[in-house]
This record gives structure tokens, C-alpha cells and sequence, in this order.
């Protein structure tokens, strides 16, 4: 099995997830919240996901440098 490609995709959703200004988590009003999905796939077929903020998971980084070298690489 080889590493066929990498991508990021980025997407919004809605959340009622606020945080005041300590960093805490709490309920509050309905808003639109970012989150980075990446894609991982094999040769096979095989796909594996991870979810991180775009902050971490930068997809222009990870699109135009990681998935160049990671392509035809062994899954670690």
C-alpha cells in the first residue's frame, strides 16, 4: 500500500460552541465555525481523516508541498 495523495479540505458548520475570555468552552449563540479536513489515500482506495482547525492544517502548505512528497510513500 502506497500513499496515493493528500489533500485539505476546509469547510464550515454551525455551532453553538463559544469561548469567553479566559479560553474556556461554553453554550451560546447559533454561528458558523471553521474546521480543516485531512485526507489521506492509499493506492488501494483506502482513506484516512483527521479533523484540525485550518490554523494547523494549512491547506495551502499541505496541498502544494506535503502532497508532493508524500506520494508514493509506505503509510507509516
Amino acid at each position: 500500500m502506497k500513499i496515493e495523495s493528500v489533500n485539505v479540505t476546509v469547510f464550515q458548520y454551525p455551532t453553538r460552541r463559544v469561548s469567553d475570555s479566559a479560553g474556556h468552552s461554553h453554550p451560546g449563540v447559533e454561528s458558523m465555525a471553521k474546521m480543516a479536513m485531512l485526507t489521506i489515500t492509499a493506492d488501494d482506495g483506502a482513506q484516512g481523516f483527521s479533523f484540525a482547525p485550518p490554523e494547523v492544517v494549512r491547506p495551502f502548505v499541505v496541498n502544494t508541498f506535503f502532497s508532493q512528497s508524500a506520494g508514493g510513500t509506505g503509510p507509516v
